[in-house]
């Protein structure tokens, strides 16, 4: 008889009234001291939706006395935007969690629905006038880049390569803003590439308003023609730049509902109205590009009115080729302690949470016995809980010899070339910059097929796809990855191999150069200077 555990934590019948915005589901459930294969949440009479499993619970473990290191697995968790016609109701909420084997466990609570917490703090206008915009010159074109971050990420390396490229093939003039420093800081700078490390950009109504003119100072200052934006984040510095008539183009990364972004970027009480309303009056004025027809589907979903395209990633495909051919990678694998005829899977990026690499080794551990030769490889370790509670669990499933958890940097190359197999269990992913530097080294990629990814792996042939948020569809994908013959991988790997300059970065500036050089010259032609009075 299967022995089920299970319990929800939150909403709690003791806590059950949530404001007017998202809902957190959170919990834990075992099936016979193992974590549950997926889990579905029901909300009013919303359609069912995938809840994210294979969240650390040291805590459950430790009460139950579980002896199953896989246990540390069971929390789940799911966050879901609340409609604003629903305040002021009671809704019901289903969970619903099942095993491998088909076994299931259901709880249920009911939530009442408050009104949203509205902002007490007025909305505080400037007296700051707007800037004057200098008039466009004949000169290089000068793009100001706004970005959210200068350290090393998914989004920071897309821009890096992006602004590599256009410096090296345009006549264009630079200037990078970013609210925090970084290791790109000085990166850029040896570059030739101007940075500005200017305050956080400003969301709360008091500042809003005076943090918008300080930019617009910035960009008239420095005479900008252009400007890029790098994450849905910097939104504010769209609306500065919009607002001098600048013509703006939006890279947006994040493929979240705006009412589910908006929370986990600035929590419970979300934005202020007035400020919520600028963010997507930016998003519907500026020239959004996604690199996952997939995700600019979303947010045209919530913003018809968006003016949207999608261009995809780019990466150097000439720089990997090059250092692949100076680079040996039996050597490298020699080097690593990692055998000629070991498998190596590669999971490539930060580890957190919608990344899913605990559930990755979980799945794995299930077929250590079955695949002696198989390795998996995490690089994306940092100091924090989830991080820390991924590389205990290596420890508690007595992995040390078979999972290598190695931290966030720079020299990331080497990874691809002693790989066999790129693995992506993420539940959110737009489109992972790593799968299109897997192809540049010939690796087919086991994927979770969220948003973009089905757009570059098709099945079989340069990869394999598998359904997120469940364990076992996990656990085949990566039985389909460790079983495939040596020939047929080598048939994924001449078929990426040739997919791959499809996704060179020349590409990809070339497009984001042409849409700001006709932008600014559209602008520069059909702005009129109107003559003094008495001049002739």
């Amino acid at each position: 008889m299967t022995v089920i555990t299970g319990n929800l934590d939150q909403p709690r019948p003791e806590h059950e009234s949530v404001p007017g915005t998202t809902l957190d589901i959170r919990g834990w459930v075992t099936f016979d001291g193992r974590p549950a294969d997926r889990i579905e949440v029901c909300f009013g009479d919303q359609p069912p939706r995938a809840a994210r499993r294979g969240l650390p619970r040291l805590d459950v473990v430790e009460a139950l006395g579980l002896d199953d290191a896989a246990a540390v697995g069971c929390g789940f968790s799911c966050t879901i935007p609340l409609p604003l016609d629903l305040g002021g109701s009671t809704q019901p909420v289903h969970v619903r969690a099942w095993s491998e084997s088909g076994h299931a466990w259901t709880t249920s609570a009911e939530v009442a629905v408050l009104e949203a917490v509205g902002w007490s703090d007025a909305f505080v206008p400037t007296d700051l006038p707007v800037p004057e915009v200098p008039a466009p010159t004949d000169g290089p074109l000068r793009i100001a880049v706004f970005t959210h971050s200068m350290h090393i990420g998914g989004g920071e390396l897309y821009l890096d390569e992006l602004l590599r490229r256009m410096d090296q093939q345009y006549d264009v003039e630079l200037l990078v803003i970013s609210p925090a420093g970084g290791v790109m800081v000085e990166h850029l700078r040896e570059r030739g590439t101007s940075v500005h490390v200017t305050s956080p950009y400003p969301v709360h109504p008091h500042h809003y308003e005076g943090g918008i003119r300080e930019l617009q100072q910035v960009l008239t200052s420095w005479g900008a023609d252009a400007v890029i934006a790098n994450t849905a984040g910097v939104f504010p510095a769209v609306d500065a730049a919009l607002s001098l008539e600048l013509p703006v183009i939006w890279a947006i990364h994040e493929s979240f509902a705006l009412e589910e972004f908006i929370t986990l970027n600035w929590g419970e009480r979300g934005l202020h109205p007035e400020v919520e309303a600028r963010f997507r009056h930016a998003l519907a004025a500026a020239h959004t590009v996604f690199e996952a027809e997939a995700t600019l589907e979303l947010y045209a979903s919530q913003l018809p009115s968006m003016r949207a395209r999608h261009v995809h990633y780019g990466i150097d495909v000439a720089e990997i080729t090059d250092w692949r051919a100076d680079h040996d990678a039996g050597d490298l694998r020699a080097a690593a302690g990692i055998a000629p005829d070991d498998v190596v899977l590669l999971c490539m990026g930060v580890i957190q949470e919608r990344k899913a690499q605990l559930a990755l080794v979980l799945a794995f551990a299930d077929l250590v016995r079955r695949f002696p030769h198989a390795r998996l490889v995490l690089v994306g370790g940092h100091p924090s809980p989830y991080s820390l509670a991924v590389e205990q669990a290596v420890t508690d499933l007595g992995l040390e010899d078979r999972v290598d958890v190695h931290p966030i940097q720079p020299d990331i190359y080497r990874w691809y070339a002693m790989a066999d197999v790129l693995v992506s269990a993420s539940d959110v992913e737009s489109l992972p910059r790593s799968i299109l530097e897997a192809k540049a080294f010939g690796l087919p990629t086991l994927a979770t097929d969220v948003f973009g990814l089905s757009e570059i792996i098709s099945d079989g042939v340069n990869g394999w796809l598998c359904r997120s948020n469940s364990g076992n569809a996990l656990t085949v994908g990566l039985q389909r990855a460790l079983s495939a013959t040596a020939e047929a991988r080598e048939e994924m790997r001449q078929a990426c191999l040739g997919e791959a300059p499809r996704y060179d970065g020349r590409g990809y500036a070339e497009a984001y150069h042409r849409l700001a050089h006709g932008l600014a010259e559209t602008r520069r032609l059909t702005r009129v200077t109107v003559p003094e009075e008495g001049a002739r």
